[in-house]
């Protein structure tokens, strides 16, 4: 097989040639590579936009369920402490009526006994 000669310059010229098609080759998958990674960021940060809103309503929902869940307990609470005026209310009522109950019997013991008598 015989040998191939090619002069150094033609050699030097296709090695230019080589590189700098290498070079545009390596350029435009940079700037492919650089845009894929532009939409991967905009397609991450929206994303998390999203769930950040997304969490915003849950924390802003969680805080109206708080504020709703106090209100009702602080309305138990005043009903349970009415309850408990109106139980004790009640039951000095009922421990007056039966007080004026016994003093009505025992005048009306005391004004059936004769005089000289003593109630038994």
């Amino acid at each position: 097989m015989s040998d191939i000669i090619i002069s150094e310059a033609v050699f030097e010229s296709f090695l230019k040639s080589l590189h700098s098609k290498v070079a545009a080759e390596m350029q435009a998958f940079r700037a492919r590579l650089d845009a894929h990674e532009a939409v991967y960021r905009a397609q991450l940060s929206a994303g998390l936009e999203s769930k950040m809103c997304k969490a915003e309503e849950i924390e802003r929902r969680q805080h109206a369920v708080e504020d709703r869940l106090r209100a009702a307990e602080d309305q138990i609470e005043i009903k349970l402490r009415a309850a408990e005026d109106e139980i004790a209310r009640k039951r000095r009522a009922a421990e007056d009526e039966i007080a004026r109950l016994r003093q009505l019997e025992r005048l009306r013991q005391t004004a059936a006994v004769e005089p000289g008598e003593w109630p038994q």
